[in-house]
């Protein structure tokens, strides 16, 4: 499981700088820099959604890897 973990987030890595890339070459000096990094981090969602739907559709499927927190056990 660990292996899929790590090439996904090596894969969501080489998105990452690709979106970076694209950004600094077509469109930074067109859009100004506020605008650029605007139209980037939305590329950046739609690449990431593209790569991995199921945070889209699914839901969390072990829940013990996300448990309730316990607040009595806080105090």
């Amino acid at each position: 499981m660990i292996r899929i973990y790590t090439l996904l987030w090596i894969g969501l890595f080489a998105l990452a700088v690709l979106n970076g890339a694209i950004r600094e070459i077509f469109y930074k000096e067109a859009l100004g820099e506020l605008a650029a990094h605007q139209l980037s981090t939305l590329t950046g969602c739609l690449l990431f959604f593209r790569e991995h739907p199921q945070f889209l559709t699914k839901p969390f499927q072990n829940q013990k890897m996300y448990p309730e927190p316990d607040f009595l056990a806080c105090s």
